[in-house]
């Protein structure tokens, strides 16, 4: 999908962070998985790492990066008996820290004391990973909710993570409306499927597969809301890897108004200016966000002039219902046939560390796999994402 395939009207523009300034990198505790999911980028199942190694990588990812946030990944991070601490070193260095776990240690007796030693160490966020690709005996749903009614008891800020299928596509702004009654639940990260062991086989163009497109068409008639930014490729300034959108909802109506990309620039500048830094992950504290959303709602109405959808947003239930939530799509890497090159997400956030290297952490296994070497076309792929990250 390109940016020309969205609203001309939306003002969008591609959000090119310098690589020194990206703010977010993933931290990869252990590999080993508790769930077989339908699809996905881990090969590895056996490699846990030491705390030690632990700080080493997070010290290398801020000396080559301007670190706000790291999201500790797996594997299942909570099968490593050292997350706790982990977690608080992270926040012992100033930085925002969150976990994507598919909640299954959770669940398990005992799971209750680990998430309360998990936001005792500090956790800013936990991303619970449940969707229609992993085998669930109680179901997606009751055990999304068992999960969520564990997050918001602690008052621990909750994000969802899923997959999108063929099969799920367009299913987003029911999933958000839905969990909006929750206080703590603020967004959704949705990855589409992307076959990561054909990168460089042509696809089976009778396949089924999810498209961008299909997404943005969703959220626009269902939620009524627009990107705020998006994240380029690294081989074409309007072809979107990440869409970012940022948006207040009442949870009792289902209303929104969605922050316009150029409220979303403003702030940026306006963020940056007083904190010197770029925002990424954090979460909106409880007690500001009257003046937050006061602030912000006021500055979109005098960008767009939308004074009758901001009367609409708190028309039943007040600010008391209203809730800030954000979604991210992303979308895998790619072989570009036409252009004979390895198309990566812009100066790539999500990256993790490989033997003393940032690498993209979905294709980490097939380029720079731990304890084992690399595998055949893998060297092309190695330089070629190299080239691209333009490494410091």
């Amino acid at each position: 999908m390109t940016c020309k395939e969205m609203n001309p009207g939306t003002g969008i523009r591609p959000l090119k962070t310098p690589l020194r300034d990206v703010p977010h990198m993933v931290l990869e505790p252990t590999l080993e998985c508790n769930l077989r999911c339908r699809i996905c980028y881990n090969r590895e199942r056996g490699h846990r790492k030491t705390l030690e190694q632990l700080k080493a990588e997070i010290g290398l990812g801020m000396a080559k990066r301007r670190l706000e946030t790291i999201s500790i990944l797996g594997g299942e991070p909570t099968l490593h008996p050292d997350l706790p601490e982990i977690i608080r070193h992270i926040k012992s260095l100033r930085l925002t820290c969150e976990i994507l776990t598919n909640g299954v240690r959770l669940l398990a007796p005992g799971g209750g004391e680990l998430l309360d030693r998990l936001k005792a160490a500090g956790l800013d966020r936990i991303v619970f990973h449940v969707d229609a690709g992993q085998p669930r005996p109680r179901g997606v749903e009751e055990t999304r909710r068992r999960l969520a009614e564990m997050a918001e008891q602690r008052r621990l800020f909750f994000a969802l993570s899923v997959t999108v299928y063929p099969e799920t596509q367009g299913t987003i702004p029911a999933l958000m409306r839905g969990y909006a009654r929750y206080r703590f639940f603020d967004g959704v990260l949705a990855t589409l499927t992307r076959d990561a062991d054909g990168l460089l086989r042509r696809a089976d163009r009778g396949a089924p597969r999810t498209d961008l497109f299909t997404e943005y068409r969703a959220l626009a008639r269902q939620l009524d809301i627009e990107p705020a930014n998006y994240v380029p490729t690294s081989l074409n300034d309007e072809d979107i890897s990440w869409l970012q959108y940022f948006y207040f909802i009442n949870a009792e109506t289902g209303r929104t108004l969605d922050l316009a990309p150029r409220t979303n620039r403003i702030l940026r500048r306006w963020l940056r200016r007083l904190s010197g830094r770029e925002v990424f992950g954090a979460t909106a504290n409880p007690a500001w966000f009257p003046l937050t959303f006061l602030g912000t709602a006021l500055l979109d109405v005098l960008v767009r002039g939308r004074l009758g959808r901001l009367r609409s947003l708190l028309r039943k239930g007040g600010l008391g219902a209203v809730r800030f939530h954000f979604i991210i799509i992303q979308q895998g890497p790619e072989f570009n046939w036409e252009r004979q090159s390895f198309q990566l997400c812009y100066h790539c956030p999500d990256a993790t560390i490989r033997g003393g290297r940032l690498t993209p952490v979905c294709i980490a296994d097939r380029i720079s796999p731990i304890g084992r070497d690399r595998e055949r076309n893998a060297d092309t792929l190695y330089e070629t994402v190299y080239r691209h990250l333009e490494e410091l």
